[in-house]
């Protein structure tokens, strides 16, 4: 269950898989920024993550809104939270990310407002954490 802590004594545990983590900071004023076109109103966010196992730690912008993509968050509250920030118009998503099937929900349970969104994927001292249990 996502929020909760389990502890099992005396269990033989199966599960092998990814563990997927976002670390939340307040905002310090500086908060990256992505490259609009030359117009200055389309944003193009290239969505070819994958987002499984591994030992990888994001600060980029581009891929936590990639991670959100996959991790189906609320498309309306995301781009509100990146139109907000960029100042872009449209927004242009490239290909296509995955995300292990064990850590679905993440960003879903960490992220409940467009600020809490637009604070993860814009400040740099915000993480997504991707990791597994056989390191």
């Amino acid at each position: 269950m996502i929020g909760d802590i389990v502890i099992r004594k005396n269990v033989f545990e199966t599960n092998s898989s990814s563990m997927h983590s976002i670390t939340l900071a307040d905002a310090d004023g500086v908060m990256d920024m992505l490259p609009l076109d030359k117009d200055n109103i389309t944003l193009t966010i290239d969505c070819e993550y994958d987002f499984q196992w591994g030992k990888e730690i994001y600060t980029d912008a581009n891929a936590k809104i990639a991670y959100c993509i996959a991790d189906n968050l609320n498309i309306e509250m995301l781009e509100e939270a990146i139109k907000s920030q960029t100042g872009a118009n449209v927004l242009k998503y490239e290909g296509e990310g995955s995300l292990d099937h064990q850590s679905t929900g993440t960003a879903q349970a960490k992220l409940q407002t467009v600020e809490d969104i637009q604070n993860f994927i814009f400040n740099p001292n915000c993480e997504l954490i991707i990791d597994n249990d056989n390191h």
